[in-house]
């Protein structure tokens, strides 16, 4: 049976006359079940792949991501008459690219493999100005990735570059576009009235020649001992804004890479990145520059050292790229979880393009990777409560920027999620709290109405506690997925279990054993049923369980390679700063 391709769930592009095929489950919005349930649809077969294919293509993905790279550095730099190296622009342009391949990779590939599959009639294309669709940077790219219209515009490309089906043209109306694209991006840096005279006594009290450390994880009190045992002023620096810059369409077009010998979805890429690059690495490029030389940063800083700029500040990176050519030591902090645990986070370029990556815990490459601790509980106690209630620690809808299908995914964590709360016994239900991720609301996926749906009477804290208060009111943590905070929570040695999908699937092979310790003393469960079978089981003696020394052991074995704590961790970090670089 023909049927009508829908690829997003902007009901513009949707026909309802006649079979159609939703591209993913993305485009089943929750909230508009009375619309999409009376269709004649199905959803296509998403795209993913087993554990040992996946690595397969991360590794094919790295290496079009470094030829891609390659010949991006000599395109910029004639576009823009400089000669700067390949380190600066891995620093500039390297999270973007982390970010752009995968997903024109999963469209491509997620397209494909419908019209392999599926006998399809036509679909809809709306006109959109194409520079609307081109963002201002990096962090526009990721946000974009989860927009309907952005998307649609992305389809509609590739259905045109394909010429597999036949397809409808919809001129939309004077600013319908417009409004469908969020460009208030650019203000994220804009300051408190605390953080502003904090930014000014920074700039006061800073000598030319001090340490650099922007968002070093720290909490803030260790941060200020940090900068205090460096004999330099507490420096509590901010990001900048910068003006943001308007696509040049018809120059844009007559860009693009050297594609011979590709072809695919490799060839698709290497001819329209150029097309698709940010503005503030091409349009806007030179007043990019011109902003890092207002900044009232260290001129000439002994080093630079961020666990998070790295990744989407782009005055930031274009100044800590400027400042590297010049031979200034660059260090990088570890953010988050994952780094030495998942196989697709090896390929990160704040550890490739950094002089040391201090990690909490681990190291694979002696004398890049420099073992430290967990920086976001220094000089923290542990607090929860041996007669408090449950905490549910939710994770919230992955952007669509995985090269594989994660909404296909999420949709089984969420009703996971839901087995979990309805399976506990009443007296341990009544105290559940299910803490929503603090982005859940930006994000279409509705997990309010889809919890009170399903779970009525669940308590659901969105947002309005800190996540420690909550913690400190409980007497075991739940976390459902492979989380920053399950590291946090083992650290500190508070009460920790944690259940997700898959098992340990998405684990490198030698983090492996370390996660089956986590298992064998119960920290680990390998379902919702599981789990609550566990708390069960344990609910009124869990002093008993955790303080064991099985559980202990598994936890320290964890944690010495994962999430290191130390009595003196400003010492340690200060001694791991100042050593000379190898």
């Amino acid at each position: 049976m023909k049927r009508y391709l829908i690829t997003t769930a902007d009901e513009r592009s949707w026909v309802f006359d006649q079979p159609v095929l939703f591209l993913g489950e993305w485009c089943r919005r929750y909230d508009r079940k009375h619309i999409w349930s009376r269709m004649d649809a199905v959803v296509a077969e998403p795209y993913i792949l087993r554990k040992s294919e996946q690595e397969k293509e991360i590794l094919y993905l790295e290496a079009v991501k470094s030829r891609l790279l390659d010949e991006m550095i000599s395109a910029l730099n004639s576009l823009h008459q400089t000669d700067h190296d390949k380190r600066y622009w891995e620093i500039v342009i390297g999270h973007w690219l982390q970010v752009y391949v995968p997903v024109m990779y999963n469209r491509y590939k997620t397209l494909e493999k419908a019209i392999k599959h599926y006998d399809i009639s036509s679909a809809l294309v709306m006109d959109v100005k194409q520079d609307l669709c081109i963002a201002t940077d990096s962090t526009q790219v990721i946000w974009s990735c989860d927009q309907d219209l952005w998307n649609h515009v992305c389809y509609s490309e590739l259905l045109q570059w394909m010429s597999e089906i036949r397809l409808d043209r919809m001129v939309l109306k004077p600013g319908a576009a417009e409004n469908s694209f969020k460009n208030d991006h650019n203000n994220r840096f804009s300051l408190t009235k605390k953080r502003q005279i904090m930014d000014r006594l920074s700039s006061v009290f800073m000598q030319k020649n001090d340490a650099f450390i922007i968002n070093s994880y720290l909490p803030a009190k260790s941060a200020i001992k940090l900068n205090l045992s460096l004999y330099q002023f507490p420096q509590i620096w901010n990001s900048y804004n910068f003006d943001r810059a308007t696509a040049n369409v018809l120059q844009r077009k007559a860009l693009s890479l050297n594609a011979e010998g590709l072809s695919g979805v490799e060839q698709y890429i290497f001819l329209k990145v150029l097309h698709h690059i940010p503005t503030c690495y091409l349009e806007g490029y030179k007043k990019l520059v011109q902003k890092t030389k207002q900044v009232n940063w260290p001129s000439e800083p002994k080093f630079i050292f961020t666990s998070n700029n790295f990744h989407s500040d782009e005055v930031f990176k274009v100044w800590l790229a400027s400042k590297v050519e010049q031979g200034v030591p660059y260090f990088a902090g570890q953010h988050g979880n994952n780094y030495e645990t998942r196989f697709d986070s090896k390929f990160c370029p704040e550890v490739s393009t950094s002089d040391k990556f201090l990690t909490w815990g681990w190291e694979q490459n002696i004398g890049k990777d420099v073992p430290a601790f967990i920086f976001k509980i220094a000089g923290k106690k542990r607090r929860f409560d041996p007669l408090g209630g449950l905490l549910l620690i939710e994770l919230h809808h992955p952007h669509l920027s995985s090269p594989f299908d994660e909404c296909h995914e999420f949709s089984f964590y969420q009703e996971e999620q839901f087995l979990f709360a309805n399976s506990l016994p009443k007296n341990i239900h009544q105290k559940l709290i299910v803490r929503l991720h603090h982005d859940y609301k930006k994000f279409p996926w509705m997990e309010e109405k889809r919890w009170k749906d399903s779970s009525p009477d669940t308590v659901l804290e969105t947002g309005n506690l800190p996540i420690d208060q909550l913690i400190s009111r409980s007497r075991l943590i739940v976390h459902s997925y492979d989380s920053t905070g399950i590291l946090e929570t083992l650290a500190l040695n508070i009460p920790t279990l944690c259940f997700w999908n898959n098992e340990f699937k998405h684990v490198l092979l030698s983090a492996q054993p370390s996660y089956e310790l986590l298992k064998a003393a119960g920290i680990y469960q390998s379902s919702a049923e599981d789990a609550v079978r566990f708390i069960a089981d344990n609910w009124d003696n869990l002093d008993e369980w955790w303080f064991s020394k099985q559980t202990q052991e598994a936890r320290e074995n964890f944690c010495s390679r994962f999430a290191r704590t130390t009595k003196k961790p400003i010492r340690l970090l200060k001694q791991l700063l100042i050593a000379p670089v190898a």
